[in-house]
């Protein structure tokens, strides 16, 4: 490249890096203030209409909190409709409902609940005899003031906010619930305001779904339609710390990227969201930008000017330098080059034509010196013939020794291959493979030779035959190397490996497949270990079978005589029942008949049971117990339980509480989970007169833990032997007494079953805990 390109490309790029390095810096400091300009007005904005919603909702809460408190709806409700006032009470109270639905510009309808969640009263007179005992407005609204996130009314598909409150009496029992259905219009105007936003900025609501439930500037029908990504998700965790306010460059929903701000309304676990288009926001630093590209294009061609003439200058003497050496080159020894100027340049041209004459003394030495030099080359010409002669002599030596050792490398049984070692053994390069090697491992030579051992073999290095060359090579000594082969993680085939070092520094490898041997010896062996396995596995199996057997008689033997006297009244019970039938068939029964009739009625059912469990145990007992395991809510079925048993404790005046989490999925036999936690809780009730029972469930890392404690008599340390035994037996005595029953019995064993336990801590007159244990998925386990 020419001296005068150079310097223009020189100056060339130092101008253009300094420009590209202004415009970026530029660019980058006006995209900082742009955007910490945006997120103060974004910020300013979602907090100023945070606070419009804010007001708008307490106004709202406040208008509910003074309907509830009106004394027409406490009469209404503390009235019954037998009573001569109650339809004037309840003109009252549809006059005021309608009055105020009225007034009101966004109230769709107003109306009274009373304890059941029956509408009783409404400005719509349609919705009034409806059952909204399970809508969530009249289940938190006796709680205290409540407000229904946005939804869509099912029959008048209207978008709708609902705002419920308790109507209490002077004793603060509830009495009903006041419920405001009204139109989320006002939102809408707070959040469509565009104020401060621009052409493309826009303010929305998202739902703790990560719904819109606010209109959209630029779609139509969003509201609980569109799905949004909300860049903080613990925005929807309930949390009494603030979350830190920040600008997020974002895809919106309308795939564009956009400015976000989000600020998160704790009350209704909403998150406003603020945004607006980079485009828009970053469009000044675009401009900007635009504007030094220009100039830097106007300076670059004043630069490129003013460079190339002054390299013009530069480079003139160079190119009459250049022009000297050309005629040189071709022969003329005679030009002169030299200038008068006093440069470096100049002093160059100058000691150039001292060269040029040192040079042509030199051509003419060189001639003479050629012309002896002739006479010596038919000279050596002669003395080579010669030492070609005795060469052609070695080389066919050489060449009947060389096909000598090719016959035997060829025709071994073995398979052979050469190795040429580099960087001092830590690689190895295949040089040579025989015919016995392509057939053991399967590859052609003209694949392999030349290539690196680990690219062709890369087993090598697990098996460890790479470390045993790098060995041999370090110190000479040959190894023996065995080595197993693996296919899909499995034995494939045995190697037998000799591995040594030639005079030349090569390695050579020669390896035999020695699987068919070696699988032969494997198999006898195995033959022989599962011989001994089988006898003593049997062995081990009768001698179980027949320890089994012995308890599961002398257990059915126990049982059956202990059981004698839970079965004796139900059967007595039975056979009365049988003499009632007898005697409706020939005439009416009288009075105590029937009181028999129902008593024997609630003892066969008990009987039932009894052979009921009883079967179940001989199952379980006998390892045939039928299981259905499925997924299914242990805390669901915990509230089941509960909801069943709440009418017993009340009865005994005795408190229920259930501390479980909201969901808790697990893996096991429902309906055996089920009897267990019945069994347990029915105990608890059974030995518990006052206080209370408190059932928890605590998740762990692979079991659940289900604790039933209660305030109860406790048990002696001495009965502590009885539990989970429906009999016991008197120790050193032989003689069979009563134990806890079937229930606690039957518990243990399908505690068991399921893969888990039941553990109790007791103290006399402090109650007890029982706590059930099982896995979260179920494991066989035996009985």
């Amino acid at each position: 490249m020419k001296v005068q390109k150079k310097i223009l490309i020189i100056i060339l790029s130092v101008v253009i890096l300094i420009s590209i390095s202004s415009i970026l810096i530029s660019r980058n400091i006006a995209t900082k203030i742009i955007k910490q300009q945006t997120a103060d007005n974004l910020i300013y904005i979602t907090q100023s209409r945070a606070e419009h919603i804010k007001t708008l909702l307490d106004l709202e809460k406040e208008a509910t909190k003074q309907l509830s408190e009106s004394i027409v709806i406490r009469e209404l409700l503390s009235s019954t409709k037998e009573e001569e006032d109650y339809s004037l009470k309840f003109d009252k109270v549809m006059l005021r409902l309608k009055n105020t639905a009225q007034v009101a510009e966004y109230y769709n309808s107003i109306f009274v609940l009373d304890t059941k969640g029956t509408i009783i009263a409404s400005s719509y007179e349609e919705d009034i005899g409806e059952d909204k005992s399970n809508d969530t407005y009249f289940l938190g609204g006796k709680e205290g003031v409540f407000i229904k996130d946005a939804y869509i009314s099912s029959y008048k598909q209207e978008k709708t906010l609902t705002f419920s409150d308790p109507i209490l009496d002077e004793d603060n029992k509830l009495l009903g619930v006041i419920v405001f259905r009204v139109s989320p219009e006002p939102l809408f105007k707070i959040t469509t305001d565009r104020t401060g936003l621009g052409e493309t900025g826009e303010v929305y609501l998202v739902n703790k779904n990560g719904y819109m439930i606010t209109p959209s500037r630029f779609i139509d029908d969003v509201i609980l339609k569109q799905k949004i990504t909300s860049r903080h998700l613990e925005h929807f965790e309930p949390s009494d710390t603030p979350l830190k306010e920040g600008l997020d460059i974002v895809k919106g929903y309308r795939g564009i990227e956009v400015l976000s701000v989000d600020i998160h309304l704790p009350e209704m676990n909403w998150c406003l969201i603020a945004q607006i288009d980079t485009e828009e926001a970053f469009a000044p630093v675009t401009q900007l930008t635009n504007t030094l590209v220009l100039l830097f294009a106007i300076i670059l061609l004043v630069v490129i000017f003013i460079s190339n003439f002054i390299s013009r200058n530069i480079t003139k003497s160079f190119r009459r330098l250049h022009e000297g050496t050309g005629e040189i080159t071709k022969g003329n020894l005679d030009y002169k080059v030299g200038t008068t100027s006093t440069d470096e340049v100049g002093q160059l041209s100058r000691a150039f034509d001292q060269m040029t004459v040192h040079l042509k003394k030199s051509r003419e030495e060189l001639e003479e010196y050629s012309r002896n030099l002739e006479k010596k080359v038919e000279e050596r010409t002669r003395d080579l013939w010669i030492d070609i002669r005795k060469r052609k002599e070695i080389e066919e030596v050489l060449m009947e020794s060389e096909n000598r050792f090719r016959e035997l490398f060829s025709n071994m049984s073995s398979g052979v291959t050469i190795y040429e070692a580099k960087d001092n053994g830590k690689d190895f390069i295949i040089k040579d493979f025989n015919l016995a090697g392509e057939r053991i491992d399967k590859v052609k030579k003209e694949d392999i030779v030349g290539k690196n051992i680990l690219q062709v073999f890369p087993g090598v290095k697990a098996f460890g035959l790479f470390k045993v060359f790098q060995e041999v090579f370090q110190t000479g000594e040959p190894q023996h190397h065995p080595i197993s082969l693996y296919q899909d993680q499995r034995i494939s085939g045995w190697r037998e490996n000799y591995v040594y070092k030639l005079p030349s520094g090569e390695i050579v490898s020669i390896f035999t497949d020695i699987t068919e041997r070696k699988q032969a010896e494997d198999a006898l062996k195995q033959a022989h270990d599962q011989l001994e396995n089988k006898v003593a596995q049997r062995t081990e199996e009768l001698q179980k079978a027949n320890l089994k057997l012995q308890e599961l008689d002398r257990l059915k033997t126990i049982f059956i005589a202990s059981m004698s006297h839970e079965l004796r009244t139900p059967l007595t019970l039975i056979i009365g029942f049988t003499d009632i039938i007898l005697q409706e068939i020939s005439g009416e029964i009288n009075q105590e008949q029937r009181r028999q009739f129902t008593l024997v009625k609630k003892n066969a059912n008990h009987l039932l049971s009894l052979i009921s469990d009883v079967l179940d145990i001989n199952k379980i007992e006998a390892g045939k117990a039928e299981m259905i395991i499925e997924e299914f809510d242990l805390s669901a079925l915990s509230q089941e339980i509960k909801d069943n048993f709440r009418i017993a404790a009340d009865k005994k005046g005795l408190e229920l509480s259930f501390e479980i989490p909201p969901t808790l999925l697990i893996e096991s036999d429902m309906r055996r989970t089920k009897q267990i936690l019945v069994n347990l809780l029915s105990n608890a009730l059974k030995f518990t007169d006052r206080g209370e029972i408190k059932i928890k469930v605590i998740p762990r890392d692979e079991t659940v833990e289900v604790s039933v404690r209660d305030s109860g008599s406790g048990i002696k340390k001495e009965d502590m032997h009885k539990l989970f035994n429906a009999f016991s037996q008197i120790p050193n005595q032989g003689r069979i007494e009563e134990g806890t029953g079937l229930g606690l019995y039957l518990s243990k064993k399908n505690a068991h079953l399921l893969g888990g336990d039941i553990l109790v801590e007791s103290e006399p007159g402090k109650g007890s805990v029982f706590t059930l244990s099982l896995p979260l998925k179920y494991k066989e386990a035996k009985v």
